[in-house]
């Protein structure tokens, strides 16, 4: 969800891992917060003990087994890719207030951010080579 303090979008990454339906619901929350002229700057954060993990491994690997691995994997590049690219075109000021674990894509975007602001207990891991990945 989005919070705005006087121009500032905070958005709350409330959920642990993304499938392709979440992670379509954040590219339409992002699109939302990007089209608004009084936004000034944007703040991503997470909730609980976790900024981001990206994609839920459990959706790599059911889609493994069914053998639709590379359907899902394009499902979410083609979802991810394109908002990664409209956020990097944005030339708003964007913070990733990394609050615990940043992984896969929540790495990624961290990493997108024009700065990034960790907790004690932020933890940063890639996480790509272990679903069969590159970052």
């Amino acid at each position: 969800h989005v919070s705005w303090d006087d121009g500032i979008a905070i958005i709350h990454l409330s959920r642990v891992g993304f499938n392709a339906a979440a992670l379509q619901e954040l590219a339409d929350l992002v699109d939302g917060v990007l089209v608004n002229p009084e936004m000034t700057g944007l703040v991503w954060t997470g909730e609980g003990s976790t900024f981001s993990v990206g994609a839920d491994v459990r959706e790599f690997d059911r889609n493994a087994q069914a053998g639709t691995a590379r359907e899902f994997v394009e499902t979410a590049t083609g979802i991810l890719h394109p908002l990664f690219l409209r956020l990097h075109e944005d030339p708003r000021p964007q913070v990733a207030a990394i609050n615990g674990v940043a992984a896969g894509g929540g790495l990624g975007l961290a990493l997108l951010a024009d700065a990034r602001i960790g907790a004690p207990e932020a933890r940063l891991a890639a996480g790509y080579l272990g679903v069969g990945l590159a970052p």
